[in-house]
């Protein structure tokens, strides 16, 4: 991936995301990429949507995972997931 770019993490804003936060970006979740096949959008893109944050210097940590609606299972920053249209 020659067009890959990831800034110094000196340049990175990392946000912690608590779990208040992380259960109400849930509530947009229909599904993860492990049951559905139209699970194409970062679950952290859901944070940056409801922050304005710049996503090529922003990276979330969150402080417990979400949970998939639909099978359960463990949804972290960098899982794809379907999101409520």
């Amino acid at each position: 991936m020659k067009d890959y770019f990831e800034p110094p993490i000196e340049k990175l804003d990392i946000v912690l995301v608590d779990s208040n936060a992380v259960a109400l970006a849930s509530l947009h979740v229909v599904g993860c990429e492990g049951c559905s096949e139209d699970a194409n959008t970062l679950f952290e893109w859901l944070f940056d949507e409801a922050t304005g944050r710049d996503p090529s210097i922003t990276d979330y940590l969150l402080e417990a995972p979400a949970s998939c609606p639909r099978c359960h299972r463990m949804v972290t920053e960098r899982t794809l997931v379907e999101v409520v249209k």
